[in-house]
């Protein structure tokens, strides 16, 4: 014997098929990132230079593939744990300051 599909099923299969579809075309595409008017990305600054993120100060030490490491200088909080060497990821936007 044959099953009946009901309406809400059909309805959820199609809606299912169309996120597959979709989920199946952006992992072809791949992801294509763009910046904020008058931002740049951390991997795209060059060493030395000054930049902010956020509430914080930094100056960029080297920049690599999967991370970017940078000496904070100065935080809004003026809290001394965001001091120092950290890593930030390369796909923050950041302002230059100088």
């Amino acid at each position: 014997m044959k099953r009946k599909i009901s309406k809400q099923d059909k309805e959820y299969n199609k809606k299912l098929r169309a996120i597959k579809t979709l989920a199946s075309k952006a992992l072809k595409q791949g992801v294509k990132l763009k910046c904020s008017p008058g931002r740049k990305f951390l991997k795209n600054v060059s060493a030395g230079r000054l930049v902010k993120c956020g509430n914080s100060e930094a100056v960029v030490l080297e920049s690599t593939d999967t991370s970017c490491i940078v000496i904070v200088t100065k935080h809004k909080s003026d809290d001394s744990f965001y001091l120092g060497t950290r890593r930030w990821g390369p796909e923050s936007e950041v302002e230059l300051l100088d």
